[in-house]
This record gives structure tokens, C-alpha cells and sequence, in this order.
């Protein structure tokens, strides 16, 4: 009779299910290790996060585990910290970096929220001053009308002669000045405006980098003793020439290329400025003492290389 015994394949077939068994039971408590190690990373981060409780460690644990069962708590500390915080800025950065949380539209509506009371306040205060703050605390794209507000108030300011002179005397510059005989070319103090912003242009021009003026030439024609003194400018220049006379009288001479004309001043001394209506050409300034005489003097441009 054939016999065929089954004992060794048995023992091979229990054998290999064994090692099955180990090899799976090896595989779990590897991954049962890998993933407790995991959690105890990001679980370790966050409370490192929490402990040292500032913006840059919540944004470094975002980055690192995004996938962390606690992303959301460091979402929302995150946020926590933003609000207190407070800016329009610091809202807006949150919602651009996290535009899908669930914070990121309350940090949008926050951010329009102060953008919408710095305006109120501006409107309440209604100065320059409180517009020109407005400007400083919000962003550049949320600006309402904050450059035509200004404008009303300046020129609310300027609305009869008497506040604009106000004005000028409130802050004695060339813009006021200049604001002032353009809106009153006939006004009061016109003539005393003038003066004034002669004054300023030449010191400003004699303050700066200058060329320095030929001195002009006396005629001693006999006027000696006379109040006044005559000065025949003749411009040589191919462009139009402007004179400027600070002192006693403050006068404007404005030359077209090749022509001549006089002025007459009140003796005195009298500082100097001159300029062309050509880009390059430096402005030039000087002093005269006028005595009671006729004086002349030619104006022209040379090139130096």
C-alpha cells in the first residue's frame, strides 16, 4: 500500500505562517512606534510654540506640520496673537498667508474695520493734520478721499483776501506767496507780496550753488546825489533772462534774447539774481551798492571745457 505522510509539509506550512504572523506584528509595532515619535514631534513643537507664545513660532510649526491634528490650534493662536497685534497691516498679512483658514475672513473684516474708523475719525477731526495722520495709518489702495479733503480745507482757507494774507503771514514762503498774488493779482498787499517773494528767490538763490555776476558798470553821468539810480541791462544770451533785485525795492526784470531795458532803484545795497530758461546753466548772484548814478552792464553766457 502507498503511504504518503503529510507531517514535514505540515510543519513547513505552520512554519511559514509563523514567520507571516511575526513579520506583521514587526511591520505594526514599527509603524505604531514611527507614528507615536511623529505625534510626540508636532506635539512637542506646539507646546514649545505655546511656551514661547510669539508669531514666528506658530508660523514655523505651520510650515512644518501642516498635517498635524493641531494645525488648527496653531491657526488660532496664530490669530490670537494678530489681534493683539491690532494693525491693518497684521490682518491683511494673516489672510494673505492663510486664506483658507477660518480666521483668515475675520482678519479681512478687522483690517476694513479700522481702515473704516481712521476715516471716521479724520471726518470728525476734519484738519490737515487729522487727514495727513489718516494717510500715515492706512494702506496706500484703501485711501479715501483724503488728498481732495485736504484740498477743501486749504482752500476754505483762502476764500477772501483777508484769510489769504492771513495765510501768507501764518507761513511766509514762495508757495504761500505765490497762492496769494494768484488768486488777488490785484489785491492789497499785492505790492508787499511781491517784495517778499523777490526777497525769498534771491536768497535762495544767493544761499545755493552760484556763478558769481560781472559787477556793472558806473557812467558817472552826474546823477551823483540823487535818490534813484538807472541800470541799462542788455541780455546777450540766446535765452530769455530773468533779474531779480533784493533790497530797499525788490524788483523783476525779465529780458526776451537781445533785448535791452532799463530799471531804476532806490539807492542802497542790493543783492543780485540771475537765471535762463535753459536746462544746464547755473543761476547766478552778486551785491551792488547803487548811489545815485547811471549804471550799465551786458549779460551774456560762455562755455568752459
Amino acid at each position: 500500500m502507498l503511504q504518503v505522510y503529510y507531517g514535514e509539509n505540515n510543519n513547513n506550512n505552520m512554519n511559514n505562517i509563523g514567520l507571516k504572523l511575526i513579520l506583521t506584528i514587526l511591520i505594526a509595532v514599527f509603524l505604531a512606534v514611527c507614528f507615536n515619535k511623529c505625534s510626540n514631534a508636532d506635539s512637542n513643537a506646539f507646546a514649545e510654540a505655546k511656551h514661547n507664545n510669539t508669531t514666528y513660532k506658530y508660523e514655523q510649526f505651520i510650515e512644518k506640520y501642516p498635517n498635524s491634528p493641531l494645525i488648527s490650534s496653531a491657526y488660532e493662536a496664530l490669530y490670537t496673537l494678530t489681534k493683539e497685534v491690532g494693525t491693518i497691516s497684521a490682518f491683511r498679512e494673516f489672510a494673505d498667508k492663510y486664506p483658507n483658514t477660518s480666521q483668515a475672513e475675520n482678519a479681512k473684516k478687522m483690517a476694513m474695520e479700522i481702515c473704516d474708523k481712521e476715516y471716521e475719525s479724520a471726518v470728525n477731526q476734519n484738519t490737515i493734520d487729522g487727514w495727513k495722520d489718516y494717510k500715515t495709518k492706512v494702506p496706500p489702495d484703501d485711501i479715501r478721499d483724503a488728498d481732495q479733503r485736504i484740498l477743501e480745507i486749504e482752500n476754505s482757507a483762502w476764500k477772501t483776501e483777508k484769510m489769504a494774507w492771513d495765510q501768507v503771514l501764518l507761513l511766509e514762503n514762495a508757495e504761500n506767496l505765490s497762492k496769494y498774488l494768484k488768486l488777488f493779482p490785484t489785491g492789497t498787499h499785492r505790492k508787499q507780496a511781491e517784495k517778499k517773494l523777490i526777497d525769498l528767490e534771491v536768497a535762495n538763490v544767493l544761499n545755493g550753488e552760484h556763478g558769481n555776476l560781472p559787477s556793472m558798470d558806473r557812467n558817472y553821468s552826474g546823477g551823483y546825489g540823487s535818490s534813484t539810480s538807472t541800470i541799462r541791462v542788455e541780455n546777450q544770451t540766446s535765452y530769455t533772462l530773468t533779474l531779480l533785485y533784493s533790497g530797499r525795492d525788490s524788483k523783476r526784470l525779465v529780458l526776451s534774447p537781445g533785448c535791452s531795458e532799463s530799471i531804476t532803484l532806490h539807492n542802497g545795497t542790493y543783492r543780485i539774481a540771475a537765471s535762463v530758461d535753459a536746462g544746464g546753466v547755473r543761476n547766478y548772484g552778486g551785491t551792488e551798492q547803487l548811489d545815485g548814478d547811471n549804471y550799465s552792464v551786458s549779460y551774456y553766457i560762455s562755455s568752459h571745457y
